[in-house]
């Protein structure tokens, strides 16, 4: 099916330049039995597109499967619904001869349909949505697939045409090519009329396969989060009110997407197709797609190229979701393909229950959540893989102390994409893996053993804190002068853990006898690879990367039993020349640079950090920032050996 849908969109595409989208939108919204309305200036082919759309169907080669006419204000009914039958009247009967007419084809294609009579559109009406024509006092069933209609302009400022407008599911605007594509014009060769038409039956096989696909709960709850982001956006606005009716027909298009493209269930990518059903002014359809590709990043995460080749949607690994409990209270079953969705802070709340928060499951975060209200926050006991979204979670300073999200992050766990305000990561690292995650406190961690913290940043911008007494402060007592060091990262780096292209600048106001390290107060058998210090503010900043208290850190194997970490030492690692401290390249102290060598370029070639897709550069703070994961998700790109699953979804759509 998928692959003679293929092959039909390129034969419609011939003799067509820059139309491909259009007959795209077309071609599936008359599969599914809906109706299309085509926007823009004469003389773009809107005609053209309807007649080869109906070919494509079977019906323009019959002598009653095709309507179409250009109408006026001046129209009358009988030109569109037939001549009244002189042998009924005379028994005083009002009844049209329909036969060769509207209400008697499959395909029909309306011109300037708005400019039609206040007589023709009332008859349309039940024509579009019920496929009923009332011929007299007889309701007849129309065979009516689909119409395509053509306007100019869109009747957004008359109130009269908006149930005719709300009939048309599909709104595409079909403009003048661009000036760089006149040359194809050209060059067309004569137009090649074979196209592979449908037959009644296989159009009835894609109505019988629509019929099974289901819909899961992620794509489920990204439909009404989509709907409830346009009615928040538009709630000003009159004119683009949703009725109840599209919602409806809008699931049945989705149903017959995955179909023809040969899948048993709803994917996102079909979601994107909602970008042309949720305007009805063109100058909202740009906001209409970001809107929908905004809700629909939230439930997209990276997954291997290699996947990416086949047509998965990872139909959830033969209905896993009959194989997994789920959890009262949140949405989603936990696993890789259908997450628990974390949107509030009592979503967040669950997860301190142990057969939750350390039951191994797979969370995604979609809104940023406000714990600053809360007069006390446990952390929470964490074993899973928790996806941030490149959304926030915020507390609040208490007593000169800082609350951690997790009390640890335990075997196998990874945590991505989370932006923290006011609260620490985690108290104890184990075994697991953070990446591009944000705080504005230090240290990220406190500990980590066997771990790896990669792409992240540590930026306290006017985050001032003191150190309490012992690790209840987050501080780490010098074994040698008894002084009390916090770092950047983590406080103590064991057993091969490793900190890689992480980022730390800010402001620090430490007590007496304390001082702050850039990275790592200490780093026994681990190693730090990468990584910056930016411009630091701090009373007393003993050194910039790793604390010389770690004796271990740059340390020779002391027997063949003992484990090498392949220490990459400190050459990459940087801090800049307004920090204190000696330039000691490979020494704890990292290497130097001017500030003015401390920019992207640097970043990006010498200590060879990914500004494609992981970071960016700010040029007001002059200084890296990670990137929201939301800005890779827009079309198809991807990153080394991963891609977003929205993306990879797109690839494999072929209305996409």
């Amino acid at each position: 099916m998928k692959e003679t849908i293929q092959a039909l969109l390129t034969q419609l595409n011939h003799g067509l330049v820059g139309r491909e989208e259009t007959l795209r939108a077309t071609l599936l919204t008359l599969l599914a039995g809906e109706n299309i309305v085509l926007i823009g200036p004469p003389g773009t082919g809107k005609s053209l597109i309807a007649r080869k759309i109906a070919q494509s169907l079977g019906q323009a080669d019959t002598e009653a499967g095709y309507f179409e006419y250009l109408l006026t204000k001046f129209s009358t009914p009988e030109e569109i619904f037939g001549p009244l039958s002189i042998s009924d009247l005379k028994e005083n009967r009002f009844k049209r001869n329909t036969q060769g007419y509207l209400p008697s084809v499959r395909v029909a294609f309306l011109d300037e349909v708005f400019k039609a009579s206040s007589s023709i559109l009332n008859a349309l009406l039940t024509i579009l949505n019920e496929r009923i024509f009332h011929n007299g006092a007889v309701a007849e069933q129309v065979p009516l697939r689909g119409l395509i209609a053509a306007s100019n302009e869109l009747p957004t400022d008359q109130e009269e045409l908006s149930a005719l407008y709300d009939r048309f599911l599909v709104r595409s605007f079909v403009d003048y090519i661009h000036q760089d594509q006149l040359g194809e014009l050209l060059n067309l060769s004569a137009q090649n009329n074979s196209i592979t038409a449908f037959d009644l039956q296989t159009l009835q096989q894609i109505h019988t396969l629509a019929e099974q696909v289901t819909m899961p709960s992620g794509v489920q709850q990204a439909l009404l989060n989509i709907w409830a982001a346009h009615a928040e956006a538009f709630k000003e606005d009159r004119s683009e009110q949703l009725s109840d009716r599209r919602f409806t027909k809008i699931a049945h298009l989705l149903r017959v997407s995955a179909a023809t493209n040969g899948r048993p269930k709803v994917d996102l990518s079909d979601l994107l197709l909602l970008k042309d059903c949720l305007w009805n002014r063109h100058e909202n359809a740009a906001t209409v797609k970001e809107l929908v590709l905004t809700e629909l990043r939230a439930f997209s995460w990276p997954v291997e190229l290699d996947e990416a080749e086949s047509e998965v949607i990872p139909q959830e690994q033969n209905c896993i979701s009959e194989l997994h409990a789920k959890i009262k209270g949140l949405r989603g079953i936990g696993t890789h393909e259908d997450p628990f969705l974390i949107a509030n802070h009592n979503d967040l709340g669950i997860m301190h229950r142990s057969d939750v928060g350390q039951g191994g499951h797979h969370f995604r975060q979609t809104e940023h959540i406000d714990l600053s209200d809360h007069s006390h926050w446990t952390d929470i006991a964490f074993k899973g893989h928790y996806d941030g979204g490149g959304f926030s979670i915020t507390y609040k300073k208490e007593d000169n102390l800082w609350r951690e999200l997790f009390s640890i992050v335990d075997q196998g766990s990874t945590v991505t994409d989370l932006v923290l305000c006011d609260l620490r990561l985690a108290n104890k690292l184990v075994q697991g893996r953070i990446e591009r995650c944000t705080t504005d406190i230090a240290p990220l961690v406190c500990s980590a053993t066997a771990s790896v913290i990669q792409n992240c940043c540590i930026n306290m911008t006017q985050a001032w804190f003191q150190f309490a007494n012992g690790w209840a402060g987050h501080s780490y007592f010098s074994p040698n002068s008894y002084e009390r060091i916090v770092a950047g990262v983590c406080l103590e780096l064991n057993k091969q853990s490793q900190v890689l292209n992480c980022f730390v600048a800010g402001q620090v106001k430490p007590q007496s006898n304390s001082s702050f390290v850039g990275i790592a107060a200490s780093s026994n058998a681990s190693g730090i690879h990468r990584c910056a210090v930016g411009v630091m503010e701090v009373h007393s900043m003993r050194n910039r990367i790793c604390s010389s208290d770690s004796q271990e850190f740059n340390r020779q194997p002391k027997s063949s039993q003992d484990s090498n970490p392949e220490l990459k030492h400190n050459t990459l690692n940087v801090s800049i020349d307004s920090n204190s401290g000696t330039d000691d390249p490979n020494g704890p102290d990292g290497k130097t640079i001017a500030a003015a060598q401390f920019n992207q370029s640097y970043l990006e070639y010498t200590l060879e950090w990914d500004f494609d897709t992981i970071w960016q550069w700010n040029e007001d703070t002059d200084q890296p920032v990670l990137r929201s994961p939301q800005s890779t998700f827009a079309g198809g790109i991807s990153s080394g050996e991963h891609i977003d699953l929205l993306s990879q979804q797109v690839r494999n759509n072929i209305w996409l």
